[in-house]
């Protein structure tokens, strides 16, 4: 299971973000354990599936246009996420294993690195990119775009750098620093500044929460040395392309348009979308439409809201917001002392993420707010380990 899991990770966006290979997987797991699973669980996802049907069908009363075929698909991705985090909550199968899958994982990308630098065909790069100034040629490996390249590996990262910290065998230890690195340098080869940034203060909280606990000049100067070593390793992925710190002082300097975009812009958007709505949202799965996008392009609109949060609050309304609220709220609840530095930095940076873009539906963030939710019932964090 641990490798279908890996290659799901690595392939689920091959053919399309909306034909998702972890959506089409866990429709298979939901008819199983439908009729397998306790009665509680069951009942959670009706509940669920009944109020978000509800809510749909008064946007679909209340608002003049509403694309009826993409409401649906999204009613039935988002369930289908819903079920993710209800599952991983009553199973806590991943945590199990959620060390092994991170070196499976980490295994396939170190193998595709050479063939991506022998190879440089469209299928593991994004050549010639004219959306983005300042990298033409990014690596993508399998997923829709290079940006979602750098967030599953920082998400590797972030799971690896607490297993370095936590592993007491030397060799293991070894292991898991190498693939921390060239994971690093993959990281820097996608020029996703996003997940790059994100991934950064993930990392300096991670290590900050990790001295607090641990306080000793050991341990400081390996976490100094675990940094030096992983911006070094961005330099040099970076000297392919050479744009990562001339982007970062565009926007520094308020000239990079896209990080504009994906704040102003989308806020603007957002506002004036529940303005016109009343506080309903433009309806779900509608925002991706000829006719909103027609309707508030006077607003900056011109393909969809980047910020995933603003995306999901514009198109699902008051409610949504309040929903999201009370989600996030519940997951910084689940922190607990003796798994902080897993916890805080992974949840940190999906938050972070999602602010700067990314999608809301994208089964991983479920995946991952279920380990989050469930990683306190692992007593001690000592326990994530390879095995």
């Amino acid at each position: 299971m641990e490798i279908i899991l890996s290659l799901l990770y690595i392939f689920h966006q091959f053919f399309d973000s909306n034909i998702d290979l972890f959506y089409v997987f866990f429709v298979f797991v939901i008819i199983k354990e439908l009729f397998l699973s306790k009665k509680k669980m069951r009942f959670r996802l009706f509940i669920f599936i009944y109020f978000l049907i509800l809510y749909a069908a008064l946007q679909i009363f209340s608002l003049e246009y509403v694309n009826l075929t993409k409401l649906v698909v999204y009613i039935l991705k988002f369930s289908i996420n819903i079920y993710i985090l209800i599952y991983l909550i009553e199973k806590n199968y991943l945590l199990k294993k959620l060390s092994k899958i991170s070196y499976i994982i980490s295994a396939f990308y170190l193998i595709l690195l050479p063939i991506s630098l022998a190879f440089k065909s469209e299928l593991l790069w994004r050549l010639n990119d004219i959306a983005n100034i300042y990298a033409k040629n990014r690596l993508k490996y399998f997923y829709v775009e290079p940006s979602e390249l750098s967030f599953h590996i920082s998400i590797i990262i972030i799971v690896l750098f607490n297993l370095f910290f936590y592993q007491k065998n030397f060799k293991s230890r070894i292991i898991t620093f190498l693939f921390i690195l060239t994971n690093s340098i993959i990281l820097f080869m996608s020029a996703g500044l996003g997940g790059m940034i994100y991934l950064l203060i993930s990392l300096f909280i991670l290590i900050s929460l990790y001295i607090m606990k641990h306080m000793s000049n050991k341990v400081i100067f390996v976490s100094l040395l675990i940094l030096c070593l992983i911006i070094l390793s961005g330099v040099l992925g970076d000297l392919q392309n050479s744009g990562f710190f001339q982007r970062v002082t565009d926007i520094v300097n308020g000239k990079d348009s896209s990080t504009s975009y994906r704040f102003n812009t989308s806020f603007t958007v957002m506002k004036e979308m529940l303005k016109d709505t009343y506080g309903v949202g433009v309806g779900f799965g509608n925002l991706n439409t000829d006719y909103i996008r027609n309707k508030f392009s006077a607003y900056g609109l011109v393909d969809v809201i980047s910020n995933s949060f603003m995306y999901f609050i514009a198109e699902g309304g008051i409610i949504c917001l309040i929903a999201l609220i009370l989600f996030i709220t519940l997951l910084i609840n689940k922190i607990k002392f003796t798994s902080i530095t897993f916890q805080l930095p992974m949840l940190l940076f999906i938050l972070l993420y999602q602010i700067g873009g990314g999608y809301f539906t994208n089964p991983i963030n479920w995946i991952i707010y279920g380990v989050i939710w469930t990683y306190p019932y692992n007593k001690n964090i000592s326990n994530l380990r390879l095995g």
